[in-house]
């Protein structure tokens, strides 16, 4: 590979003006190992390794659709799936037009600090962040964080360790959070890590789509009322 040189480049765009180090190479050549591949044998290669099942993708691709027919934003916050549902809903070209991001809050302080969740509610034993409660707090915090107009939430234990009293491993709490619904709902999901993760996905987008289908229903409603 062609030798690294360290420059600098000045950002017009940096309100701090501070000089942006990167690296440049000095001939733009390929690693060894590298070969070309096809853009279908790609998708072959990584789909089980992402685990973007077909029907993940259809519940994905069906809450885009009825987000855009809404005129609608959605933001999602995730623990246990660790950024599934943003995965399988950014698969979907065009997403960017109606989903607006993800927060990833795995610790508990990014839960705090970037949700807003409460310190109290994280620190009693008998709440924790694998409550209603939490999930509760984790949907609001990333609409209001995102400023979207639905947004999912998901925590729980996804295994093989992390049991708690009460609290066996598959256990999820997931919220589906708008101004005019919230939906809650608790899941004991059985199988493997991913099978767990993965359940809590589908369960999650499927949460969201009934959620989008109240708020289509009432425009419906709406619209019919002004006809007659």
């Amino acid at each position: 590979m062609g030798k690294a040189l360290k420059q600098c480049s000045y950002d017009q765009n940096s309100q701090l003006g501070a000089l942006i180090p990167y690296v440049a190479l000095e001939t733009p050549t390929l690693p060894d190992n590298y070969r070309q591949v096809h853009e279908s044998s790609y998708q072959a290669m990584i789909e089980p390794f992402v685990g973007i099942s077909q029907d993940l993708t259809d519940a994905a691709s069906q809450v885009l659709e009825k987000l855009n027919r809404a005129g609608l934003t959605m933001s999602t916050a995730e623990s246990c799936t660790g950024g599934m549902i943003s995965t399988v809903l950014t698969a979907v070209p065009g997403s960017s037009s109606c989903f607006l991001g993800s927060c990833v809050s795995y610790a508990i302080p990014i839960k705090k600090r970037i949700l807003r969740v409460s310190s109290t509610l994280l620190d009693t034993q008998s709440l924790g962040a694998v409550s209603s409660f939490c999930a509760l707090q984790m949907a609001l915090g990333v609409r209001k964080k995102y400023l979207s107009d639905v947004s999912v939430s998901v925590t729980g234990i996804a295994g093989p360790g992390g049991e708690e009293p009460h609290k066996p491993v598959g256990t999820v709490w997931i919220c589906a959070s708008s101004a005019w619904h919230t939906t809650l709902r608790c899941i004991h999901a059985k199988g493997t890590r991913f099978a767990v993760r993965a359940y809590t996905t589908k369960v999650a987008l499927s949460m969201m789509s009934d959620v989008l289908d109240e708020y289509l229903g009432a425009q419906d409603t709406h619209t019919c009322s002004k006809l007659q």
